[in-house]
């Protein structure tokens, strides 16, 4: 998927739709095409995400994530879910 749309065509299309919608669209939007607007549903639903994966590499992408929406405090989860990557 593309988004060649203005942040406020991104942020309009993001707003727009459901949660569950939300959530499958928001891996394919990149993360600076996130309009400031959204960026507090973007991270509530990446936390989310890391609640709910067990896969420590998800987990580690996903914190990644939440630090670049303004999520603070990530830096205990982030020595957990290192210790539990594959080596």
């Amino acid at each position: 998927m593309t988004w060649g749309g203005s942040p406020e065509e991104v942020a309009e299309m993001l707003a727009s739709v459901d949660d569950e919608t939300f959530k499958a669209a928001l891996p394919q939007v990149p993360e600076e095409a996130i309009p400031n607007s959204i960026r507090p549903r973007a991270l509530a639903a990446y936390q989310e995400l890391h609640r709910q994966s067990s896969d420590p590499v998800v987990r580690l992408r996903t914190l990644l994530l939440i630090a670049e929406m303004g999520g603070a405090n990530i830096t205990e989860e982030l020595k957990a879910d290192l210790e539990k990557c594959p080596t």
